[in-house]
C-alpha cells in the first residue's frame, strides 16, 4: 500500500502530468493551427497563381484560336484564287492551242497563196517571153521590153517591166509599167 506522502506525490504528479498533457496539447493544437494556417495561406496563394495561369491561358487559346479561324480564312481564300488561277491558266491553255492551230492553218494557206503566186509569176514570165518574141516576130522595130530589178518594201527584190501593149494598126502603144514582189 501506499502511505500518504506516496499518495499526495501520486496526486501531484497526476496533476502535473495532467498540466504538462493540456501544455503539450494546446501547444500541439497551436502549431497544428499555426501549419494549417501556412498551408491554407499557400494554398491561397497558391490559387490565386493557378487562376491567374489559367486565365492567362484561356487568353493565349481564345488568341489562337481567333488566329487559327483567320488563317483558315485566308486558306480558303488563297485555295479560291488558286483554283481561279487554275481554271484562267487552263482556259489559256486551250486558247493558245486553238491560236497555235489558226496559226499554222494560216501559215499553210499562205504557204500555198505563195506556191500559187509563183505559179503564176512563172505564168506571167512565159507569157510575157512569149508575147515578147511574138511582138519581136511581128514589130521588129518596136523597142526592146526591158526588165528591171529594184530594192522593194523590206528589202525584197522588185521586178519592174515596162510592156508595150499593142493595139491595133495606128494605134499608140501606151507604155504600162508592172511591178511584181519576188521572193528570189
Amino acid at each position: 500500500m501506499l502511505t500518504g506522502c506516496n499518495a499526495v506525490t501520486n496526486v501531484s504528479n497526476g496533476n502535473f502530468n495532467f498540466q504538462i498533457n493540456t501544455e503539450v496539447k494546446r501547444l500541439l493544437v497551436a502549431s497544428v493551427g499555426e501549419d494549417i494556417e501556412a498551408k491554407v495561406d499557400y494554398l491561397t496563394q497558391d490559387k490565386a497563381r493557378l487562376s491567374a495561369d489559367i486565365r492567362q491561358y484561356a487568353s493565349k487559346i481564345s488568341r489562337d484560336f481567333e488566329e487559327k479561324e483567320q488563317l483558315s480564312v485566308e486558306s480558303n481564300l488563297w485555295k479560291s484564287k488558286f483554283l481561279a488561277c487554275s481554271v484562267i491558266v487552263d482556259e489559256l491553255a486551250r486558247w493558245k492551242a486553238s491560236l497555235l492551230h489558226r496559226t499554222e492553218a494560216t501559215e499553210h494557206n499562205f504557204r500555198l497563196v505563195l506556191h500559187e503566186h509563183a505559179v503564176l509569176w512563172d505564168s506571167l514570165i512565159r507569157l510575157y517571153q512569149l508575147l515578147a518574141k511574138l511582138r519581136n516576130a511581128f514589130d521588129p522595130l518596136a523597142p526592146p521590153i526591158r526588165y528591171t530589178y529594184s530594192a522593194g518594201f523590206k528589202g525584197q527584190k522588185v521586178l519592174i517591166f515596162t510592156l508595150w501593149i499593142v493595139f491595133f494598126p495606128g494605134h499608140p502603144r501606151p507604155p504600162v509599167s508592172l511591178a511584181w514582189l519576188t521572193t528570189h
